[in-house]
C-alpha cells in the first residue's frame, strides 16, 4: 500500500482517527501532569571556613588547617544531626533529605566504590525529594553545596538552608566545647544560593512522544483491521460463487447441459436398459401377429 493510498484509507475513516486523537491528547495531558517526578530542579552555594580574623587576607596566616577543617565539615554536613540543623533553617522535614559527602581522589578505588549497605543506602535516598552534596575545594577552604529540589524555590531554600544549619551547627559545638572567641571557626556563606530547573522541557517531549506513538498505533491498527475485513469479505464471496447449488431437475448448476445426471453409472446400466428393451420390443411384435391371426376373413380387403 503506497504512501498515498494509506492516506486516502485514513480520510475514509476519518472520524474513527479523530477519535484516536482525542484519545492520544487525553493519554498525552495525563502523562505531562503524573510525570512531574521527572523534571526537577538543582541549586548552588559555597561557604567559606574563616578565622575571626579573616585569615584569607592575611598572607602570614597559614590557609592548611582551615583547608583540613572545611575537608571535615564536607563530611560531617551528612550527619543526622547537621541534617536536623539543615532542616529546621530550610523548613524542610530531615527526613526527606537525603546528603552525600565527597569522595577523596586520592583514596584506593575498593575505599571510594561504597558497600552493598552503602550503596542500598544511596538507592533509598535517592528516591528523596530533597537531595544534598558537599564537595570541598582542593587547596581552599571552601566548602561547595549542590541542592536538588522538585521546584527551583525548594533548591535554592535547601542550599541557603545547608549553609545557615553548617554555621549553627559548628556554633552549638564550639559553645558546648568552650572554645574561646578568637580561636573558633566562622562559617561565612559567598553569597545567596542560585538555582534553575534542569531540562525543563523533558515532560513535553515525553508527552509528546506518549501522543505521536498513539496515535501512530491507532492509525496502524485501522488500516490493518481495514484490509483484514475487506479480505475476508472477498474469500467468503469467492467461496460462495464457488459452491455448487442444483437445479429443479437434480442436475448440478455446474454442470455441463448434455451431461449424465448420474455419472459415470450410466456405463453401468447401459447393457441392461438395451436387453430389456430388445425384449420389450419381441414381446410387442409377438402380440401384433397374434392379433393379425384372428382377424376375420370379411374384413381383409
Amino acid at each position: 500500500m503506497s504512501f498515498i493510498e494509506i492516506l486516502i484509507e485514513l480520510w475514509r475513516r476519518r472520524w474513527a482517527v479523530l477519535a484516536g486523537v482525542a484519545i492520544a491528547t487525553g493519554v498525552a495531558l495525563v502523562v505531562h501532569g503524573n510525570n512531574s517526578s521527572l523534571q526537577y530542579s538543582t541549586a548552588r552555594s559555597q561557604v567559606l571556613v574563616d578565622s575571626p580574623a579573616s585569615s584569607i587576607a592575611d598572607l602570614n596566616r597559614d590557609l592548611n588547617p582551615l583547608i583540613a577543617r572545611a575537608s571535615i565539615f564536607s563530611r560531617l554536613l551528612t550527619s543526622p544531626a547537621a541534617l536536623q540543623q539543615i532542616g529546621v533553617q530550610a523548613r524542610i522535614d530531615p527526613r526527606e533529605i537525603f546528603a552525600q559527602g565527597p569522595v577523596d581522589p586520592s583514596e584506593p578505588r575498593s575505599v571510594q566504590e561504597p558497600t552493598a549497605d552503602t550503596r542500598g543506602g544511596q538507592l533509598i535516598g535517592e528516591r528523596s525529594p530533597y537531595r544534598l552534596l558537599f564537595q570541598s575545594t582542593s587547596g581552599l577552604p571552601i566548602v561547595t553545596i549542590y541542592a536538588q529540589a522538585p521546584t527551583t524555590a525548594g533548591a535554592i531554600r535547601l542550599a541557603d538552608g545547608a549553609a545557615r544549619g553548617l554555621s549553627t551547627y559548628i556554633q552549638a559545638l564550639q559553645d558546648q566545647q568552650q572554645i574561646p572567641a578568637l580561636q573558633r571557626v566562622r562559617i561565612r556563606q559567598l553569597g545567596p544560593a542560585y538555582g534553575s530547573v534542569v531540562d525543563p522541557g523533558t515532560n513535553t517531549r515525553i508527552a509528546l512522544l506518549a501522543w505521536l506513538g498513539i496515535v501512530i498505533f491507532w492509525c496502524a491498527a485501522l488500516l490493518i483491521g481495514t484490509r483484514l475485513v475487506r479480505n475476508w469479505r472477498i474469500v467468503s464471496a469467492q467461496e460462495h460463487d464457488a459452491a455448487p447449488t442444483a437445479d429443479p431437475v437434480g442436475r448440478s448448476r455446474d454442470a455441463a447441459p448434455g451431461a449424465d445426471p448420474v455419472g459415470d453409472s450410466h456405463d453401468d446400466v447401459e447393457p441392461e436398459l438395451e436387453a430389456w428393451a430388445a425384449e420389450d420390443a419381441a414381446h410387442r411384435e409377438r402380440i401384433g401377429k397374434a392379433g393379425r391371426e384372428r382377424r376375420p376373413e370379411h374384413l381383409e380387403v
